[in-house]
């Protein structure tokens, strides 16, 4: 996707990014991969919006008229028909859980996930006592001098 949302490749990446790179290669002005390059950077440095404007393309309005498109649209209007004799999907009102478990759920969850990285936990520690000292020392004896 490039800024704003817009998508500019969307299929099999293929082995290697194979797929992905003789896409891009194919558009006129675009910069070939390096040999050894690592195909995630390259795909960044080309549908960067400087290098866009600077070969003069528009990688979005270049997707919406591939092959691939096409593909994934008939691939989408084919998926989105339900299959014969099959019921619409219906979830009943009580699905969802209360706001209170939902509560009780994330916080044990980030209760758990701190008690996992003890490290972290030690530093926070310390950095609370560091502020804290730092604080108490600044602040010495000022309210009573009010």
């Amino acid at each position: 996707m490039k800024r704003g949302g817009q998508l500019i490749y969307s299929g099999s990446v293929g082995p290697l990014s194979s797929n992905m790179i003789k896409y891009f290669e194919a558009i006129p002005g675009v910069p070939k991969i390096n040999k050894g390059q690592n195909p995630a950077t390259w795909m960044l440095d080309i549908s960067s919006h400087i290098t866009e404007y600077e070969i003069g393309v528009d990688y979005a309005e270049i997707f919406c008229n591939s092959y691939l498109y096409r593909e994934n649209r008939v691939l989408i209007d084919e998926l989105e028909q339900p299959e014969p004799n099959t019921d619409a999907l219906y979830f009943p009102q009580g699905y969802w859980q209360n706001f209170t478990t939902q509560c009780v759920a994330c916080l044990w969850k980030q209760s758990c996930a701190y008690s996992k990285n003890s490290e972290n936990n030690v530093v926070r520690f310390i950095n609370t006592f560091a502020v804290s000292i730092m604080f108490g020392i600044v602040f010495w004896k000022i309210g009573s001098s009010m």
